[in-house]
């Protein structure tokens, strides 16, 4: 059910929004995460909001996770609020899920996500929002913020760090020393 849904998404064919709109209903809620990003990318966005944003704030992490999955194909305003919500999880596992969706389509303004999530104590969350820094390019003002992170008694965090930092120095035309 669940690589249809995605794949009825992923086809974009009208023709299929019923099929969609069927599993909305479902009483499984992972099936209604499918079925709800699968019927957003097929443009019935207002029913798949009303389904999916209950689940934002679901009990179980795996639905969460499933939602931070699902958004990242989804090209809405409203999606990709709702993956900088589920950026600051509490479950590390939904908080990793988010940023590798926001990270596919980041923007220059999603800066403060990942700059916020590159200080997270996980250092898995860290070094994905470390990675997506440097693919972004960083401000010259993150550096501040970011060279501490050359100290974590992590080496896959300070690895990402000095990536990330290096990646402004030859943005800046500088040479990585």
């Amino acid at each position: 059910v669940f690589a249809t849904l995605e794949a009825l998404g992923a086809l974009g064919d009208a023709a299929t929004v019923p099929a969609a709109e069927n599993m909305i209903s479902h009483e499984e809620k992972t099936v209604r995460v499918y079925a709800g990003a699968a019927l957003w990318r097929l443009g019935g966005a207002e029913k798949a909001v009303e389904t999916l944003e209950p689940l934002l704030q679901d009990e179980d992490p795996m639905v969460r996770n499933l939602l931070a999955e699902q958004l990242a194909p989804v090209e809405a305003p409203e999606a990709h609020e709702w993956l900088i919500q589920l950026a600051a999880d509490p479950d590390k596992v939904v908080r990793l899920s988010a940023l590798h969706s926001l990270a596919d389509g980041a923007t220059q303004a999603d800066l403060p996500v990942f700059l916020r999530a590159a200080a997270d104590e996980d250092y898995e969350v860290a070094t994905v929002s470390l990675g997506a820094l440097a693919e972004l390019g960083l401000p010259p003002e993150a550096t501040t913020q970011l060279e501490p992170l050359l100290d974590s008694g992590n080496p896959y965090v300070v690895l990402s760090a000095a990536n990330a930092l290096l990646t402004l120095d030859a943005d800046e035309g500088g040479t990585a020393d």
